[in-house]
Formats: structure tokens, C-alpha cells, sequence
């Protein structure tokens, strides 16, 4: 996607945004006492897609969870609950949030408050998690004196570390041994090769429909994908089935000059952007998009094509809420697209430019006249035996600077930032 084609999209939504073309459009949300986030923080989505930026642990995902919650008919609850381990201890304040929306564009803001709150009584179950529609609360800023109801807004909420397949979800997740995974495996994959093709699953004991069915993606939606990832698929086939024991999803693609392959083989990239698509299509106008750590699936490159594969996305009113870490980005892209970048810097030179590794490390930096390409992981690995005292940290030392280069104001990393630009418009 070009500059002038985002450009002419931004400028696009914001006319739309101004004429009031969403509706039921939350226009901001406040957090007076919720999770580990700051007292009365605010976040104002002037803009039909925001992208949460943040460190690990900064609230981006508990922020996506309270959007969760925010319309009729949902709770963050669903994601954020007390257990003995890690209870939710109110210590005399109740977390809560409250929200602005708009119906439409002639219509007054209407704020709601939505608070924990413990519920039970004789005709109740009794729930620590429950979150109300409670009374406005003037100290905490809000406007409106009247209890409004929630928006009514339909949500689509994908974590991408979720989204595997159901194969995956056996080999990487199950908790038996590696042979009785794979022996579990082998033995039902013949279930599910009858499912993808048409036939009588003979599954022991249950009937085909309790089992799975099956249904091919439409031609749009196979465009869609194939456009994203930049491959040439003629088919792809999801089976929603219990063939493997527990729920999942297997995917069967066919692209115009391979074989076709399931999830087993596909990448796990494949499977989440399938499953985005699947999602994105059948949403209804007006729906709300969270999509909770996206960076961990599709690569950086595809996020672009995404958007270029969805020109309509925000003009039907599907609004996105977007988090990802800023420097994974960055990382992942260099380490696919080494051959474009100037001076043919590797990930871990790029790193070690940093201000902040001049100003720690500077013992180690001086044992080398020059950080150069060649002596680049050495110097990672000598950081981290310095702040570990072992060798066995060096993802954690890699994930430790990319964050704090990923801070910087610097030259540098401007340049590289323009590099980036320069890829994504090849």
C-alpha cells in the first residue's frame, strides 16, 4: 500500500468520521480505577483504527479487554477473573471504567459506567466477576447524571495466541507424551481427511453433524488471503470439528502450483490470517475489531497488505483496536528483508547502536575497535552473561535492548524507521 493510497484512506474516514457514517461510535473510554493502568487515564479514538503501543505488561491487552466489555451483552470478566493465585483485590476502591458513544451524528454523547461487582443472593448464582451498568460518578469526571445503557455493538475479538489450528493444538499443547500425540494424531487425521472430502467420517459412536462439518471460503475471501500473503491460493477448505478430542479449526488450501496441505504443514501465520479474514467477512456493519497481539502471526509486511486487502473495512463501520510491540515489528522485518537494508546491518548490530548500550556496557563495547556485522552476536552474548552471569538468556538480552533501542530518539534510528518506510513501498 502505497503513502498516497493511506493518506487518501485517512482523509476518507475522517470525513466520514465527521458526517457521523458510524454509528454507535464509542468516542472515548476512562479507566478512574481499573487494572494496573494509571488513575483516570483516557484514551480518545478521534480515528475509526487505533493501534496500542506499549511494553510488555503496560495494559495494552487488559485496555482491549475493557473495549471487550464495554457494549450490551459482554464482560471483561470473560477475561479477567480472581483466582487464589491471583486474586483481584479491590482495597476499598472498585475497578471501573466509563465510556462516550455517540448513536449517530445528531445524537448527544451518552456516557456508562461499567463496575465490578460481587452478585449473589438466594435466586443468583453468586459471581466475584460481574460487571455492571452502574450509576454516573461526578468525581470521577463523567458529564452525564443519568444511568445510560450500553452501547449495542457487535464484537469480534481475535488473540492471536489462541488462533492456532487444532492439529497444533494437540502437538504443542496436549499434555501427553510426544508419541501418544502423535499416535492420537495419526490415528483421527483419517476422520478429518473424510471430512475435507465429502465423504462419511464413520467416527465410532457419534453421528457426522455432532463430529465437525466443513465449507469452502469464498472466492472473495480466498482473494482476500491470497493477496495478503502473497501467495496464489485456488482453494481453501475450514473444518470446524472435535475429530482431535477438544473443539479446534483445521484449515485444507490449495494454491495454484502446490498440493494441497492442511494446518499440519501451513504456517501458523496462514492459519491466524485465514482466521481473520473468516472473521472480518462475516462481521456486521458496525462491529467492533479488537485484535490482541497480532505481531505474534502475521509478519509486519502483511499488516500493510491487510489493510490494502480490506478498503472497506472502515467504511462499513468495522472499527479496529490493533495492539502490537513497536520493535518486534521492526525486528522481524529486518530479519526477512536484510538485503535491503543499508550497510547490510543484522538485527543484533542494529541493537547495539543504541544510546542506551553505550551507556551500560561501555567495558564490553571496548574490547572491540569497531561492532561490525562479524563480531555482533559475541557482543549480545558477553551482554548477557553480564546481566545473567550465563550464556542461557540471550533472547531475553535481545528482547531486553530491542525495547530499550525501540524508546530512543536518536539519528540512527530514524534512518532505520525511513529504511522501513523505503521496504514497505517495494
Amino acid at each position: 500500500m502505497s503513502r498516497d493510497t493511506v493518506t487518501e484512506l485517512v482523509v476518507t474516514l475522517n470525513k466520514m468520521k465527521a458526517h457521523g457514517a458510524f454509528k454507535n461510535y464509542i468516542e472515548y473510554i476512562e479507566f478512574p480505577f481499573y487494572k494496573n493502568l494509571v488513575e483516570k487515564t483516557r484514551i480518545n479514538f478521534s480515528f475509526p483504527m487505533t493501534i496500542f503501543v506499549g511494553k510488555n505488561g503496560s495494559g495494552k491487552s487488559s485496555t482491549l479487554h475493557a473495549l471487550y466489555g464495554a457494549p450490551f451483552g459482554y464482560t471483561c470478566g470473560d477475561y479477567w477473573f480472581s483466582t487464589e493465585v491471583d486474586p483481584i483485590l479491590e482495597s476499598g476502591d472498585r475497578n471501573r471504567f466509563f465510556y462516550g458513544y455517540k448513536e449517530d451524528r445528531d445524537s448527544e454523547i451518552k456516557e456508562v459506567m461499567k463496575t465490578r461487582m460481587k452478585r449473589g443472593s438466594k435466586t443468583k448464582k453468586e459471581d466475584h466477576d460481574y460487571w455492571e451498568t452502574s450509576r454516573p460518578r461526578l468525581k470521577d469526571g463523567m458529564l452525564s447524571k443519568v444511568r445510560e445503557n450500553p452501547v449495542g455493538k457487535e464484537v469480534i475479538y481475535l488473540d492471536f495466541r489462541a488462533e492456532v489450528g487444532a492439529f497444533d493444538k494437540v502437538f504443542y499443547f496436549s499434555e501427553s507424551s510426544l508419541e501418544e500425540r502423535k499416535k492420537r494424531l495419526r490415528e483421527r487425521s483419517k476422520y478429518l481427511s473424510r471430512l475435507f472430502q465429502n465423504e462419511s467420517m464413520r467416527f465410532p459412536g457419534k453421528p457426522d453433524c455432532e463430529v465437525g462439518t466443513v465449507k469452502d471460503l469464498p472466492k472473495e475471501d480466498v482473494e482476500v488471503i491470497s493477496k495478503i500473503l502473497g501467495k496464489n491460493y485456488v482453494q481453501i477448505r475450514v473444518a470446524e470439528h472435535k475429530i482431535f478430542k477438544n473443539e479446534g479449526v483445521s484449515i485444507y488450501m490449495k494454491t495454484r502450483f502446490s498440493n494441497r496441505y492442511s494446518e499440519a504443514n501451513a504456517g501458523s501465520g496462514e492459519v491466524s490470517v485465514v482466521q481473520l479474514v473468516r472473521h472480518l467477512q462475516e462481521a456486521k456493519e458496525y462491529s467492533f475489531v479488537l485484535l490482541d497481539e497480532p505481531e505474534v502471526s502475521i509478519h509486519p509486511g502483511a499488516y500493510g497488505m491487510t489493510l490494502d486487502a480490506f478498503p472497506d473495512a472502515g467504511r462499513n463501520g468495522k472499527r479496529m483496536d490493533q495492539e502490537c510491540e513497536a520493535y518486534i515489528c521492526y525486528l522481524r522485518y529486518y530479519m526477512s528483508n536484510i538485503f535491503f537494508l543499508s550497510e547490510r546491518y543484522i538485527p543484533e548490530e542494529i541493537l547495539l547502536m543504541s544510546n542506551y548500550v553505550k551507556e551500560n556496557y561501555t567495558e564490553i563495547l571496548n574490547n572491540y575497535s569497531e561492532i561490525t556485522s562479524e563480531n555482533a552476536k559475541e557482543v549480545v552474548r558477553e551482554i548477557s552473561i553480564c546481566d545473567h552471569d550465563d550464556e542461557n538468556h540471550i533472547k531475553d538480552t535481545i528482547s531486553m535492548l530491542a525495547n530499550k533501542w525501540s524508546m530512543e530518539d536518536s539519528a540512527i534510528k530514524s534512518q532505520l524507521i525511513a529504511d522501513i518506510n523505503s521496504i514497505f513501498e517495494r
